[in-house]
C-alpha cells in the first residue's frame, strides 16, 4: 500500500491508480468527506472511473439533492452494522453524516 496525501481534487485520479491493486486484491475500503455535495459527485464520479464501486451519502433531509433508495439503503445498513457494505469500496460523506454513527469496518484503509 502507498502512503501519501493529496491536497487537491484534481490529484485524486493518480492517488486512486496508487491504491488500485491493493483495493481490488485485498478487499480494502476508502472513506471519503467533504463538505459540499457537488465535491462528492465529483470524487464518485472519479472514483467510478478508476474502476472502484462508492457509495456517496449526504442527509436525507435534502430537498434540493434526495437520496436514491439505493443510497437510503446504504445508509441505514452502515448506521446498523458500522461497517460499509458489500458491493462497495468507497464511502463518501458530507457534515450531515459526521455523528450519530460509528464506522468500524476493518477494511477502511484509506481515509
Amino acid at each position: 500500500m502507498n502512503d501519501g496525501t493529496f491536497s487537491h481534487l484534481n490529484q485524486l485520479p493518480e492517488v486512486l491508480k496508487s491504491y488500485k491493486g491493493d483495493f481490488k486484491a485485498y478487499g480494502k475500503k476508502g472513506l471519503f468527506f467533504s463538505s459540499k455535495i457537488s465535491t462528492l459527485v465529483k470524487m464518485e464520479k472519479m472514483l467510478i472511473e478508476e474502476g472502484f464501486s462508492p457509495i456517496t451519502l449526504w442527509s436525507k433531509n435534502n430537498v434540493e439533492n434526495q437520496m436514491t433508495d439505493e443510497q437510503v439503503a446504504a445508509r441505514d445498513y452502515i448506521i446498523e452494522h458500522n461497517e460499509i457494505p458489500e458491493g462497495y469500496d468507497f464511502l463518501l460523506i458530507n457534515q450531515a453524516m459526521r455523528e450519530g454513527w460509528n464506522l468500524n469496518d476493518m477494511n477502511v484503509e484509506l481515509i
